[in-house]
């Protein structure tokens, strides 16, 4: 059974890149493009449920979020925590790895292929 990967990532191509990345490898990919404005507020931060995380099995966040730059909305710590919370592995996209991503859980942006499969591999055993 294939597995299902929600891929949350603002930009459009990005968001498309990886997803046919991931299909390419054999995995099943939704796509969010995360909360956007006016008040990048995710409706998961809202309701504390995700109606696509639900139907995934992992979830790929890019946390460079545009709301977080505002400081508005639903940050991308909130979400690692809402997705982690609903009992879903998390692979963080970031520059730089903070305190609220598991060492192990996080990749470099901007990915390579091999690294972004190779993560979404291992988180989803």
């Amino acid at each position: 059974m294939k597995k299902t990967v929600l891929v949350v990532e603002a930009d459009a191509e990005e968001r498309d890149r990886y997803g046919n990345w991931l299909e390419d490898a054999g995995f099943e990919v939704l796509a969010c493009p995360g909360p956007r404005g006016p008040t990048y507020t995710c409706v998961g931060g809202k309701t504390g449920t995700c109606a696509l995380a639900k139907g995934a099995d992992l979830v790929i966040l890019d946390t460079s979020l545009p709301g977080d730059d505002l400081w508005e909305g639903t940050p991308a710590t909130e979400l690692i925590t809402l997705y982690s919370s609903l009992g879903k592995p998390v692979v963080a996209v970031a520059t730089l790895r903070s305190d609220i991503i598991p060492p192990g859980s996080w990749i470099r942006w901007p990915p390579l292929r091999e690294e972004l499969i190779c993560a979404v591999e291992e988180s989803s055993r």
